[in-house]
């Protein structure tokens, strides 16, 4: 009788390695005659029984999605998968479990998705696969590593997660994935102590697709919310996902979220598909961590319980209305600050900051409070290039919130402005006004190619402007260029 072979990859030094964004072919890999070797992890079940290994190289973004859910023919649909970083592989004691599943699989009911965020870029990772119980048969499958993107997240109202079997191992410390049952990913879980990851098998998440919400206080939030209900005592770390364009709907409205370093977590004790909290438990915890790859969005914090969450900056809805704010060159080289205010009642006061990078802002003057629409201040000395102003508006219980950024260029001695921006229609550039000959004008969008060239007198462009309305939302840079000025600038057409 021949003597049983093991695959190649049984134990973790002989892993095959996947290339990152590699399609399956066909049931390419076995754990046929796979063995458990003592010592051994066994991920997030407390046994394991015919384990093989694969290992593959992180992308720089440091996000995958890890996957045996893929109906290619293959004869074992029923995996569990395990991701570990290690200090030698030789050597299983130094091997650290980051992620697991067992049954997330959509295509295959009992195949396996797992996802990881926050890997090292060009480190090795290994993987391992095995069968879900000693009475189930080894087979061939087909497992794929790939980076994450927006298509991976859940997208659909009130989705309950569908993890039937998220496995036992109570000592378990790595990411519990929470999953819809299309696969996607909704939240990670991890408990630092340990815990059975099957304590979180009661957890959903709700997403109503209509823009921002907004509770009674007038405080907006992202359009998703997530829970888990059925998780024992904490502390846990929590990842929340979302999509980029979500949070760039919630900045339309709350400035801050611009940053996703500003986003922020309240937790409520209360549960349900609702719009914003409403328990009586609310608590605002901050992020530790955050990351953005693929138009794929997530936020970490540490919760003490659970059970909902919802992504907001954290900010108080200030009581002031900001209606307009203009920033505009002067012919006498100076720059008009110009803003209309409504329902203005407990304001204390607008601070006007510049910045020569649009990142780090000084305060150029300070205009109090005064029960009135309108405000202005004037920046007598602007820098001799470019000049970025903010509004700062600071309610008398010190809670703040800034307006949008305005740009104003100092070009060969003229001071060029571009208002409003963003716009939804004309773009107006002030500076040249009185200037003799007309300047050429050009409008690139974000790919670079030109869709506006022409030359226009400096009264026109301040008068008149340049009808936008026609061309797609998106960012597009203008340049001017005459003999008083050579300038380019950036605005956002909505």
């Amino acid at each position: 009788m021949s003597p049983i072979v093991p695959p190649t990859n049984d134990d973790a030094p002989g892993a095959i390695t996947l290339t990152v964004g590699s399609a399956c072919v066909g049931a390419d890999y076995t754990n046929v005659n796979a063995t458990y070797t003592t010592g051994e992890p066994t991920g997030i079940e407390t046994a394991a029984y015919a384990t093989v290994w694969f290992k593959f190289t992180a992308p720089a973004s440091g996000a995958v999605r890890i996957s045996t859910d893929h109906n290619v023919g293959g004869t074992l649909t029923d995996t569990r998968i395990a991701l570990y970083e290690a200090t030698n592989v030789n050597d299983y004691s130094t091997f650290t479990a980051l992620t697991g599943d067992e049954d997330g699989g959509s295509v295959l009911d009992d195949a396996s998705i797992a996802y990881a965020t926050g890997l090292t870029s060009g480190a090795t990772y290994y993987i391992q696969v095995d069968k879900w119980h000693s009475a189930n048969s080894s087979g061939t499958f087909c497992i794929t590593v790939d980076e994450l993107t927006s298509a991976m997240l859940a997208t659909g109202t009130c989705a309950t997660a569908t993890n039937d079997n998220l496995g036992s191992n109570s000592a378990y410390v790595g990411w519990v994935n929470i999953l819809d049952n299309n696969g996607k990913l909704i939240m990670q879980i991890r408990k630092p102590t340990g815990v059975a990851p099957d304590a979180f098998d009661d957890s959903y998440v709700n997403i109503n697709t209509g823009g921002v919400r907004q509770d009674a206080a007038g405080k907006y939030y992202l359009d998703r919310n997530y829970s888990s209900i059925s998780a024992p005592s904490g502390p846990y770390d929590i990842k929340l996902y979302f999509l980029g364009s979500e949070r760039t709907t919630l900045a339309g409205v709350d400035p801050a979220a611009a940053n996703l370093a500003n986003l922020n977590v309240t937790h409520d004790a209360g549960v349900g598909c609702k719009d914003y909290p409403t328990g009586g438990d609310n608590t605002l915890l901050t992020q530790t961590s955050n990351g953005s790859v693929n138009g794929a969005e997530w936020v970490q914090v540490t919760t003490p319980s659970f059970s909902g969450f919802f992504i907001n900056t954290g900010n108080n809805p200030l009581p002031v209305n900001l209606l307009d704010f203009t920033a505009r060159a002067t012919r006498e080289g100076m720059v008009e600050l110009n803003w209309i205010v409504a329902e203005e009642k407990g304001m204390k006061e607008y601070v006007v900051e510049r910045s020569t990078d649009g990142r780090n802002f000084i305060a150029i003057g300070t205009v109090s409070a005064a029960q009135k629409t309108d405000y202005a201040l004037t920046d007598n000395r602007p820098v001799s290039a470019v000049n970025y102003y903010r509004l700062k508006m600071v309610d008398r219980d010190g809670a703040f919130k800034y307006s949008e950024v305005r740009q104003v260029v100092f070009s060969n001695g003229r001071l060029l402005s571009l208002y409003p921006n963003p716009t939804s229609g004309h773009v107006y550039v002030s500076g040249l006004e009185g200037v003799k000959d007309a300047a050429y004008v050009n409008i690139y969008n974000e790919m670079g190619m030109s869709i506006y060239s022409g030359k226009i007198g400096g009264d026109q462009l301040a008068s008149g402007g340049i009808d936008m309305s026609k061309y797609a939302p998106g960012a597009y840079m203008i340049r001017v260029i005459s003999d008083e000025a050579n300038t380019t600038m950036r605005f956002v057409k909505e």
